[in-house]
């Protein structure tokens, strides 16, 4: 991708946004050993790449080709996919490269929220005293529905 496109300073701006806007919850829980964070994430061997389609017929051949639904906002949908998916349909009319997804801008620098490190973070961790705070990664664009769902929890959500 060309840095110095707008549109790259347009998505750039717009990620950071979302990843501003993540929702940082009160939970009450506490933690698992790191390490046995760590094999609990290495184990899930999930896909790290992720395409935004708009391409109805594109979108069933992603599916067919093993491509993992992360959501369906109607007018497109977020895939998971593989490398060699990835090769296949990156670049296509109707399918854009949405990869950077997987990153949360802080101000420390950015969490890889496919690195196992990181994603043995997110692993359920048993309950514990006192209060903490998790940051929420969704697996796109947040939709009204997850929000909700997140505060059934009875979580306390800031924003």
């Amino acid at each position: 991708m060309n840095p110095t496109s707008t549109n790259f300073y347009r998505r750039l701006a717009f990620w950071r946004a979302m990843s501003l806007s993540c929702l940082v919850c009160l939970l009450w829980t506490g933690q698992l050993p790191a390490a046995e964070n760590q094999r609990q994430a290495s184990a899930l061997r999930l896909p790290h790449n992720k395409l935004r389609v708009s391409d109805l017929a594109v979108a069933a051949q992603i599916s067919a080709a093993r491509g993992q639904l992360v959501a369906d906002y109607g007018s497109f949908q977020i895939f998971k996919v593989d490398e060699a998916a990835m090769s296949e349909f990156a670049g296509r009319p109707g399918v854009e490269d949405v990869t950077e997804q997987n990153l949360i801008a802080l101000n420390t620098g950015a969490l890889d929220t496919t690195a196992p490190e990181i994603a043995a973070l997110g692993l359920p961790t048993p309950s514990s005293q006192g209060k903490q705070l998790h940051l929420v990664q969704f697996g796109g664009p947040i939709k009204p529905e997850w929000r909700q769902s997140l505060e059934q929890t009875g979580v306390n959500v800031i924003t």
